[in-house]
């Protein structure tokens, strides 16, 4: 990422960019260049800046979004041509697609969420062109954000209530610019505290089926109950339950493994691709399970799938049963 921001803040860009990972740094991102491009068009004062500007999805053919890419701009220094969720680095192409033939006086800018390293486009790219894997900052420097964007809308929040809110919701950052700006309106005072985060934020269902684990691990039936009527109550849908619940216990079961061979937060949260913040919540977690009950909990969550799919069970109430087995390992 600092390589984008050199080149934007240098004017000095490659021909082709590939920017791939968090969508809303994908977002954030389209609109610099489109600021520092466009944008420049325009500041000439003819208002050409739109005519040397094009934007593509899927269903244009790589072919005709580069013939556009090599038409010359028109009274302006560069041409912005943005492909959208083309998929064309995650599958074969023609061997005569070249994207040399793109010109120094465009930008041609690739918004990726799936890429595959071993297309031949992919490798083609990487020696003509910069490659950026947008992913989620790590905790202090999305903590920073955090505090970075309240501060916009005049408000603050310390670092506690800043951890506080990001373990709150998922790991998304068009989820949390969301609930910022809600808070942002909601609140009067200048602070943001947790119980404006309670009141106003919605909580994950990833968070959601976190605390439902945990009441699990203390073997508090009702509650655990409790939590799975709530997020069938929101609409989620009971399979995709059972999915996160056997990803949670897989993940519970990885840090604790870790810990114990000696990893530390950081190395965990590398290891599992968990967030920062939330291993230390992970192992808490572990302590409440022994490794015989994780693993029973995944032969469970195997057994339940296995009985919905043949009809020995409706989805509702298998889950249902799983959750109380759980409670009772």
């Amino acid at each position: 990422m600092n390589e984008l921001k050199i080149h934007l803040k240098t004017n000095n860009y490659s021909r082709i960019y590939l920017l791939h990972g968090e969508a809303y740094l994908r977002s954030q991102y389209r609109q610099a260049f489109e600021k520092a491009i466009v944008g420049a068009g325009d500041a000439m004062g003819m208002g050409m800046g739109d005519m040397n500007h094009s934007v593509f999805d899927s269903k244009t053919p790589i072919k005709d979004i580069l013939t556009q890419a090599m038409t010359v701009p028109f009274f302006a220094d560069k041409r912005l041509v943005i492909a959208k969720d083309t998929d064309i680095f995650h599958k074969k192409q023609d061997d005569d697609i070249d994207l040399n033939t793109v010109p120094e006086s465009t930008v041609l800018i690739f918004l990726e969420s799936n890429i595959d390293k071993r297309t031949k486009l992919y490798k083609q790219l990487v020696k003509i062109g910069t490659v950026a894997d947008l992913t989620l900052p790590k905790e202090d420097e999305l903590i920073k954000w955090v505090q970075s964007s309240f501060k916009k809308h005049a408000k603050t929040i310390d670092h506690p209530t800043a951890v506080y809110l990001l373990r709150y919701l998922s790991a998304d950052m068009f989820v949390i610019h969301n609930e910022i700006e809600k808070l942002a309106l909601y609140v009067d005072g200048t602070a943001i505290e947790t119980q404006h985060i309670d009141h106003v934020c919605f909580k994950s269902a990833e968070v959601r089926i976190f605390d439902m684990l945990d009441n699990i691990g203390k073997k508090q039936t009702s509650r655990a109950l409790q939590g799975y009527h709530g997020l069938i109550d929101s609409r989620n849908e009971p399979l995709m339950i059972l999915a996160m619940i056997a990803r949670q216990i897989r993940l519970i079961l990885r840090t604790k493994v870790l810990d114990s061979e000696g990893y530390g937060a950081k190395d965990i949260a590398s290891e599992t691709g968990v967030r920062d913040f939330t291993v230390k919540n992970y192992l808490a977690q572990g302590r409440n399970f022994k490794y015989k009950a994780l693993i029973a909990g995944l032969e469970a969550c195997l057994h339940t799938d296995l009985a919905i799919k043949t009809g020995k069970t409706t989805q509702v109430a298998g889950v249902e049963q799983l959750i109380i087995t759980l409670c009772h390992a």
